[in-house]
């Protein structure tokens, strides 16, 4: 993601969800991959499924990787 290569970042979140459907991290971070190639309608559920996942989180977060906490 943070080399633009969102193709490549969907694919390794994909597979990541294949292991741990319910990775909140890959749900935000497919996103977000989808959101920047312009793939909104497949973007939204996943991130409503983020939401509905994360909603009684005690952390915010604004990136897929805990190790970038202010991306």
């Amino acid at each position: 993601m943070a080399h633009g290569r969102y193709a490549a970042a969907e694919q390794v979140y994909r597979d990541d969800l294949a292991r741990l459907p319910k990775n909140g991290w890959s749900l935000f971070g497919l996103s977000d991959a989808l959101s920047q190639q312009g793939k909104h309608p497949e973007a939204e559920p996943v991130l409503a499924q983020f939401r509905q996942m994360w909603r009684e989180a005690d952390l915010s977060i604004k990136s897929s990787c805990f190790c970038q906490p202010g991306q």
